[in-house]
């Protein structure tokens, strides 16, 4: 279980004299009382200072921590910039005690991207999100209205963790947590409900900014509440009237008006704005227009300045700087740029963005990255490397930071587990359960200089000192190579892949080859994320077209499969040395020692299948039966793979839904073994691929024929 400290506790607890707050406030309370609580667990006799000091030199959540000798005692004295600065230069400190560190050296530390934000979909019935299913949790979300017993740790951990934003997403949340005196008729649930929601929310904004979070509420466009449109004979979504217009200016204006502690909003020129009565989709200027005469004119009636966080989806960079440049006077405005598309775990270079929304000026905007997750999101990722370099990638004289997280999977209750494997669960959230990657994508965000032995210590905690450093490569190695899979079998959109369990329809969910698996003709029919990594297509075109260099400098689908299988082997290896000198954690061990074993069996899979395809395009351009039977043999041995992750993975997770747009049923590694075998007798038989089968592009897609 996560050690917690609760909001009560900094109020509650008697510090030792050892921790003197020369400035009043929450966060130094919870920064103190961390360094107190290490101080009793480690019987350290150093005296400890935390005050805020402006005019120091130092940035916005940074600090600085000196240390002065008089005689045999000690002082450390801990200066922030702010009171945010402050907490965080404590926690820095206790966490060094805790370690039994006690040679704490003068610095100052700035931190390496100002906002480093969490995406957080709220778990309420709305418009859009019927949609999705499991990520939302809405038959008991319990859980969610549970300030003490689950807001209270989660933001105490993401204050630990460096965090300093949530983004809180919902299509139409207003019908359901203001109370619309003008349009009493919107509402969707009864005004007894509306209450405990204001109650709710109020108090979530209020602990919230205690720890030094920021709070944003995210909509999308255009949508009202459903008993609003019946109530006028309209569309939920999508349609503008000047009856609409007056409605949505009705929503911000009590938002704002009712959340004093609400830090900021945003929404995005989404794909459901269109003119009536034509009905014809708006064109970038008609949406931030639009935007303007809703969010933009309410906010200004508030009264209140607070940031804005504009989407970049379905919206044009010329047409959102000129709405930044008129919203410039309220406040800040942030525009939301995905990473690379819709799957994080892929490069740690951003792609497949217009260079207009970083290279125009003027830009009246600071970019935000969405760090966009639908890769992994059931078994444990952990690769501080990569995160380093996306925080890097994220530092420029245009961004500010990042804000992480997934559309399908809130860190909810943790409902995954079978009923064998609840025996190891000793914890009950999905953020508890994964802290190890959430953890570092705050930390690291906030200091992508963090040493190594820092992260060892996290690790150390939980499971001894001896194990940290193999278990830290384990699962480095377990998740690097599925970044290496994801490169080169590259999709953009959310739906189109998960890369955990090999499916995904494409073409805006219609499957190419009539079912989401993706088999041994997706992988040969499919683009890379890049020009230097050959498609097999490509490679065989190479390999059989004479005087053309076989690899021309690139990387090949063999040297992938390569690297895919020697990740694996490594994090196997790792792991068993790790599993010899394991000490304590003994349920959460057994949790991540299956996730390790899964991914590396899933990873020599993908090694297998993609030499399997490759030997399958020479077969089907050459007709070579040895290329043929070379594929039958690595296909082969991919299937004995996928039978060893069933076999973990099936016993470990109940079957569930894991991609909304993918499939509407439960998911089971099981299920698909079958799928797996036929790729088998697709090589075995030389079936051609489907008539007409497209190349995925690394945007969208193309039709191009190479058999």
């Amino acid at each position: 279980m996560l050690r917690v400290a609760l909001f009560a506790f900094a109020a509650a607890s008697v510090l030792s004299a050892a921790v003197v707050k020369q400035t009043p406030g929450a966060m130094i309370d919870f920064g103190a009382a961390e360094i107190d609580a290490a101080i009793k667990a480690g019987r350290v006799s150093d005296r400890f200072v935390i005050r805020v000091a402006a005019g120091t030199g130092i940035e916005p959540d940074g600090y600085s921590v000196q240390a002065t000798q008089s005689g045999a005692a000690r002082t450390i004295t801990i200066t922030g910039a702010d009171a945010r600065g402050a907490m965080y230069g404590a926690l820095d400190v206790a966490e060094m005690v805790r370690a039994g560190r006690p040679a704490i050296t003068d610095r100052v530390h700035k931190p390496s991207l100002r906002v480093r934000g969490y995406h957080f979909n709220l778990p309420l019935k709305s418009v859009r999100m019927d949609e999705y299913t499991d990520f939302v949790q809405r038959d008991r979300p319990d859980w969610f209205y549970d300030l003490d017993g689950y807001w209270d740790p989660f933001l105490d951990q993401l204050a630990r963790w460096r965090y300093n934003q949530i983004t809180l997403w919902d299509p139409h949340p207003y019908d359901r947590i203001v109370h619309l005196k003008k349009y009493p008729e919107a509402h969707s649930v009864p005004a007894a409900e509306i209450d405990r929601n204001i109650r709710f929310f109020r108090e979530l904004f209020r602990r919230a900014k205690l720890r030094g979070i920021d709070t944003y509420l995210i909509t999308w466009n255009i949508h009202v509440s459903h008993a609003f449109a019946k109530a006028h004979g309209i569309s939920d979504t999508g349609q503008d009237t000047p009856l609409v217009r007056d409605y949505m200016r009705e929503c911000v204006r009590t938002l704002i008006e009712t959340y004093p502690d609400l830090t900021g909003m945003g929404t995005a020129p989404g794909e459901r704005m269109t003119r009536v009565p034509d009905t014809k989709h708006m064109e970038g200027p008609e949406k931030e227009e639009w935007i303007k005469d809703t969010y933009t004119r309410a906010i200004r009636e508030s009264g209140r300045n607070i940031p804005f966080l504009h989407r970049y989806w379905e919206g044009r960079p010329k047409a959102v700087e000129d709405f930044a440049a008129d919203y410039k006077d309220i406040g800040p405005v942030y525009v939301e740029l995905k990473f690379n598309g819709e799957h994080l775990y892929s490069l740690p270079t951003p792609h497949f963005y217009e260079s207009g929304w970083t290279e125009q000026k003027p830009r009246n905007y600071r970019i935000l990255w969405h760090l966009w997750n639908s890769d992994m999101y059931v078994m444990r990722w952990g690769d501080p490397d990569f995160v380093r370099q996306v925080v890097r990638n994220c530092q420029s004289e245009y961004s500010d930071g990042f804000m992480y997280g997934t559309e399908f999977k809130i860190p909810g209750e943790d409902r995954i587990h079978s009923a064998a494997a609840s025996k190891h669960v000793t914890w009950k959230y999905e953020w508890q359960r994964r802290w190890y990657t959430k953890m570092l994508w705050g930390r690291l965000g906030y200091d992508a200089d963090l040493p190594e032995q820092r992260l060892h210590g996290q690790l150390a905690e939980r499971f001894g000192p001896r194990a940290a450093r193999p278990l830290y490569l384990a699962l480095q190695n377990a998740s690097r190579l599925m970044l290496e899979v994801t490169n080169f079998h590259w999709n953009y959109m959310d739906y189109d892949w998960w890369v955990e369990g090999c499916v995904g329809p494409a073409d805006n969910r219609q499957p190419r080859t009539g079912d989401a698996f993706h088999d041994v003709h997706e992988f040969i029919y499919n683009y890379t994320i890049e020009d230097r990594w050959l498609n097999i297509p490509e490679y065989v075109e190479r390999m059989l077209t004479p005087g053309v260099s076989r690899s021309g400098g690139h990387l090949t689908p063999y040297d992938v499969a390569d690297r895919v299988e020697a990740d694996a082997r490594s994090a196997l290896a790792r792991h068993a040395e790790a599993a010899a000198l394991v000490n304590g954690a003994t349920g959460e061990w057994e949790c991540t020692s299956s996730d390790i074993r899964a991914l590396a069996e899933l990873g020599l899979y993908y090694a297998e299948k993609i030499r399997g395809a490759t030997d399958l395009m020479f077969a089907y351009r050459s007709k070579d039966k040895e290329r043929q039977a070379s594929a039958v043999r690595h296909l082969e041995a991919a299937v004995g793979h996928w039978e060893k992750l069933t076999t973990i993975n099936d016993s470990h997770y109940k079957p569930h839904i894991i991609i909304s747009h993918s499939t509407t049923e439960p998911y089971s590694w099981g299920k698909y073994l079958p799928h797996v075998k036929n790729d088998v007798e697709i090589a075995r038989e030389l079936r051609p691929a489907p008539e007409k089968l497209k190349i995925r592009h690394r945007f969208g897609t193309t039709e191009r024929d190479y058999i």
